[in-house]
Protein backbone atom coordinates (compact mmCIF):
# COMPACT_ATOMS: atom_id res chain seq x y z
CA UNK A 1 0.00 0.00 0.00
CA UNK A 2 2.77 2.36 0.77
CA UNK A 3 4.20 2.29 -2.73
CA UNK A 4 3.54 5.41 -4.67
CA UNK A 5 0.64 5.33 -7.09
CA UNK A 6 1.66 7.61 -9.92
CA UNK A 7 -0.79 9.88 -11.60
CA UNK A 8 -0.75 7.64 -14.68
CA UNK A 9 -2.55 4.96 -12.65
CA UNK A 10 -5.65 7.09 -12.97
CA UNK A 11 -5.49 7.28 -16.73
CA UNK A 12 -6.51 4.68 -19.29
CA UNK A 13 -5.90 3.99 -23.01
CA UNK A 14 -2.98 6.39 -23.40
CA UNK A 15 -4.93 9.41 -22.17
CA UNK A 16 -2.23 10.37 -19.70
CA UNK A 17 -0.41 12.73 -22.04
CA UNK A 18 -3.63 14.44 -23.07
CA UNK A 19 -4.64 15.05 -19.48
CA UNK A 20 -1.23 16.27 -18.44
CA UNK A 21 -1.08 18.68 -21.36
CA UNK A 22 -4.61 19.96 -20.82
CA UNK A 23 -4.21 20.41 -17.09
CA UNK A 24 -0.61 21.62 -17.12
CA UNK A 25 0.50 18.88 -14.71
CA UNK A 26 4.03 18.49 -13.41
CA UNK A 27 4.97 15.26 -11.67
CA UNK A 28 6.70 16.86 -8.70
CA UNK A 29 3.64 18.95 -7.82
CA UNK A 30 0.80 16.45 -8.23
CA UNK A 31 2.13 12.94 -7.91
CA UNK A 32 2.09 13.17 -4.11
CA UNK A 33 -1.60 14.07 -4.16
CA UNK A 34 -2.76 11.18 -6.29
CA UNK A 35 -0.93 8.38 -4.52
CA UNK A 36 -3.33 9.05 -1.65
CA UNK A 37 -6.00 7.28 -3.70
CA UNK A 38 -5.12 4.14 -1.76
CA UNK A 39 -4.19 5.45 1.68
CA UNK A 40 -7.19 7.63 2.39
CA UNK A 41 -9.91 5.09 1.53
CA UNK A 42 -7.92 2.62 3.63
CA UNK A 43 -8.46 5.04 6.52
CA UNK A 44 -12.21 5.00 5.83
CA UNK A 45 -12.08 1.22 5.87
CA UNK A 46 -10.26 1.22 9.19
CA UNK A 47 -12.93 3.38 10.79
CA UNK A 48 -15.65 1.00 9.61
CA UNK A 49 -13.96 -2.35 10.32
CA UNK A 50 -10.70 -2.43 12.27
CA UNK A 51 -11.58 0.36 14.72
CA UNK A 52 -14.88 -1.21 15.91
CA UNK A 53 -13.17 -4.60 16.22
CA UNK A 54 -10.40 -2.99 18.28
CA UNK A 55 -12.88 -1.20 20.52
CA UNK A 56 -14.78 -4.43 21.19
CA UNK A 57 -11.88 -6.86 21.62
CA UNK A 58 -9.10 -4.74 23.10
CA UNK A 59 -10.83 -1.86 24.86
CA UNK A 60 -13.90 -3.85 25.92
CA UNK A 61 -16.26 -1.09 24.82
CA UNK A 62 -20.01 -1.61 24.83
CA UNK A 63 -22.12 -1.91 21.70
CA UNK A 64 -23.76 1.42 22.53
CA UNK A 65 -20.37 3.16 22.67
CA UNK A 66 -19.35 1.76 19.29
CA UNK A 67 -22.67 2.88 17.81
CA UNK A 68 -22.02 6.37 19.16
CA UNK A 69 -18.57 6.35 17.56
CA UNK A 70 -20.16 5.35 14.24
CA UNK A 71 -22.75 8.12 14.51
CA UNK A 72 -20.07 10.71 15.28
CA UNK A 73 -17.96 9.40 12.39
CA UNK A 74 -20.72 9.97 9.83
CA UNK A 75 -21.77 13.29 11.36
CA UNK A 76 -18.18 14.58 11.30
CA UNK A 77 -17.63 13.46 7.70
CA UNK A 78 -20.84 15.17 6.56
CA UNK A 79 -20.18 18.39 8.49
CA UNK A 80 -16.58 18.69 7.38
CA UNK A 81 -17.48 18.29 3.71
CA UNK A 82 -20.22 20.91 3.93
CA UNK A 83 -17.82 23.39 5.51
CA UNK A 84 -14.69 22.54 3.53
CA UNK A 85 -16.31 22.82 0.11
CA UNK A 86 -16.85 26.59 0.21
CA UNK A 87 -13.60 27.21 2.08
CA UNK A 88 -11.55 25.26 -0.47
CA UNK A 89 -13.23 27.27 -3.24
CA UNK A 90 -11.93 30.40 -1.57
CA UNK A 91 -8.51 29.38 -0.26
CA UNK A 92 -7.49 26.52 -2.56
CA UNK A 93 -7.71 22.73 -2.46
CA UNK A 94 -4.14 21.81 -1.61
CA UNK A 95 -3.93 23.31 1.87
CA UNK A 96 -7.15 21.56 2.88
CA UNK A 97 -5.89 18.26 1.50
CA UNK A 98 -2.78 18.58 3.65
CA UNK A 99 -4.73 19.72 6.71
CA UNK A 100 -7.31 16.96 6.43
CA UNK A 101 -4.71 14.24 6.02
CA UNK A 102 -2.70 15.48 9.01
CA UNK A 103 -5.81 15.52 11.20
CA UNK A 104 -6.74 11.98 10.16
CA UNK A 105 -3.21 10.73 10.88
CA UNK A 106 -3.34 12.36 14.31
CA UNK A 107 -6.64 10.70 15.21
CA UNK A 108 -5.67 7.23 13.99
CA UNK A 109 -2.26 7.37 15.66
CA UNK A 110 -3.19 8.34 19.21
CA UNK A 111 -6.64 6.86 19.88
CA UNK A 112 -5.40 3.32 20.78
CA UNK A 113 -3.79 4.60 24.00
CA UNK A 114 -6.77 6.63 25.23
CA UNK A 115 -9.70 5.90 27.49
CA UNK A 116 -13.20 5.58 26.09
CA UNK A 117 -14.35 9.20 26.41
CA UNK A 118 -11.24 10.58 24.76
CA UNK A 119 -11.38 7.85 22.11
CA UNK A 120 -14.75 9.12 20.89
CA UNK A 121 -13.47 12.69 20.76
CA UNK A 122 -10.21 11.89 18.96
CA UNK A 123 -11.86 9.57 16.44
CA UNK A 124 -14.43 12.27 15.70
CA UNK A 125 -11.59 14.73 15.04
CA UNK A 126 -9.92 12.16 12.78
CA UNK A 127 -13.22 11.74 10.92
CA UNK A 128 -13.32 15.49 10.31
CA UNK A 129 -9.89 15.18 8.69
CA UNK A 130 -11.06 12.42 6.37
CA UNK A 131 -14.03 14.49 5.26
CA UNK A 132 -11.84 17.54 4.68
CA UNK A 133 -9.43 15.57 2.53
CA UNK A 134 -12.08 13.74 0.56
CA UNK A 135 -14.01 16.76 -0.71
CA UNK A 136 -10.82 18.73 -1.40
CA UNK A 137 -9.13 15.94 -3.34
CA UNK A 138 -12.21 15.07 -5.38
CA UNK A 139 -12.69 18.71 -6.35
CA UNK A 140 -9.01 19.06 -7.15
CA UNK A 141 -9.10 16.10 -9.53
CA UNK A 142 -12.30 17.30 -11.15
CA UNK A 143 -10.73 20.69 -11.85
CA UNK A 144 -7.45 19.20 -13.06
CA UNK A 145 -8.81 17.73 -16.29
CA UNK A 146 -10.88 19.02 -19.22
CA UNK A 147 -14.61 18.31 -19.39
CA UNK A 148 -14.07 15.46 -21.85
CA UNK A 149 -12.10 13.48 -19.25
CA UNK A 150 -13.94 14.24 -16.02
CA UNK A 151 -15.84 10.95 -16.15
CA UNK A 152 -12.64 8.99 -16.75
CA UNK A 153 -10.74 10.57 -13.87
CA UNK A 154 -13.69 10.21 -11.49
CA UNK A 155 -14.20 6.56 -12.39
CA UNK A 156 -10.51 5.76 -11.96
CA UNK A 157 -10.43 7.65 -8.66
CA UNK A 158 -13.27 5.57 -7.27
CA UNK A 159 -11.71 2.36 -8.60
CA UNK A 160 -8.56 2.98 -6.59
CA UNK A 161 -10.70 4.22 -3.72
CA UNK A 162 -12.40 0.83 -3.65
CA UNK A 163 -9.10 -1.05 -3.73
CA UNK A 164 -7.77 0.90 -0.76
CA UNK A 165 -11.08 0.62 1.06
CA UNK A 166 -10.98 -3.17 0.74
CA UNK A 167 -7.27 -3.94 1.12
CA UNK A 168 -6.25 -1.33 3.70
CA UNK A 169 -8.07 -2.78 6.73
CA UNK A 170 -6.88 -6.30 5.85
CA UNK A 171 -3.24 -5.24 5.73
CA UNK A 172 -3.39 -3.13 8.88
CA UNK A 173 -5.27 -5.84 10.79
CA UNK A 174 -2.63 -8.39 9.77
CA UNK A 175 0.14 -6.09 11.01
CA UNK A 176 -1.71 -5.73 14.32
CA UNK A 177 -2.16 -9.50 14.57
CA UNK A 178 1.55 -10.14 14.06
CA UNK A 179 3.13 -7.20 15.91
CA UNK A 180 0.56 -6.15 18.50
CA UNK A 181 -2.94 -4.69 18.61
CA UNK A 182 -1.82 -1.05 18.43
CA UNK A 183 0.99 -1.45 15.90
CA UNK A 184 -1.20 -1.47 12.80
CA UNK A 185 -2.75 1.88 13.71
CA UNK A 186 0.65 3.39 14.51
CA UNK A 187 2.05 2.12 11.21
CA UNK A 188 -0.81 3.51 9.18
CA UNK A 189 -0.66 6.87 10.97
CA UNK A 190 3.04 7.14 10.12
CA UNK A 191 2.29 6.31 6.48
CA UNK A 192 -0.25 9.12 6.34
CA UNK A 193 2.17 11.58 7.96
CA UNK A 194 4.80 10.68 5.37
CA UNK A 195 2.26 11.52 2.69
CA UNK A 196 1.53 14.83 4.43
CA UNK A 197 5.23 15.72 4.32
CA UNK A 198 5.58 14.68 0.66
CA UNK A 199 2.47 16.58 -0.37
CA UNK A 200 3.43 19.72 1.56
CA UNK A 201 6.94 19.63 0.11
CA UNK A 202 5.64 19.26 -3.44
CA UNK A 203 3.26 22.18 -2.99
CA UNK A 204 6.01 24.34 -1.51
CA UNK A 205 8.35 23.55 -4.40
CA UNK A 206 5.66 24.40 -6.91
CA UNK A 207 5.04 27.75 -5.24
CA UNK A 208 8.77 28.48 -5.28
CA UNK A 209 8.94 27.76 -9.00
CA UNK A 210 5.94 30.00 -9.59
CA UNK A 211 7.65 32.83 -7.68
CA UNK A 212 10.81 32.37 -9.72
CA UNK A 213 8.88 32.48 -12.98
CA UNK A 214 7.23 35.71 -11.90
Amino acid sequence: MQGAVSKDCFLFNGEGNAIRQAAGWHSCSHEGKLRLSLHVPAAYGLFLTAVPAFLFSVKGCSQMFVQIVFALFYAAISLSQAITGPLSDRFGRERFMILGLAIAAFGIGIFPNLETTMISIVLTIGSLGLGIFYISSMTFLNNAVPNSLKGTISGAYYLFWGVGYFAGPLVISKISEIMGSNTGFYTFSCMLMIEVIVLASACRNRLKRADCNN
